[in-house]
């Protein structure tokens, strides 16, 4: 079973999050370690624009 994992908020997301830029700062993968984890690339799901993303992000802080 694949778990989320990301900087910040973005942790609660489905999937790895690989890079991001918020509030003037970068968030960013350097290095991963094959022997530790395993990347899948999804399978199902649909492709979201960035409004929408931004969207998703702020309807998720509102529910903390």
């Amino acid at each position: 079973m694949n778990k989320p994992f990301g900087p910040g908020e973005y942790g609660n997301l489905p999937g790895l999050i690989m890079g991001l830029q918020r509030a003037g700062k970068i968030y960013r993968v350097e290095s991963i370690d094959k022997t530790k984890q395993t990347v899948v690339k999804p399978n199902k799901g649909k492709k979201i624009t960035e409004e929408e993303f931004n969207d998703i992000g702020k309807k998720m802080r509102k529910l903390r």
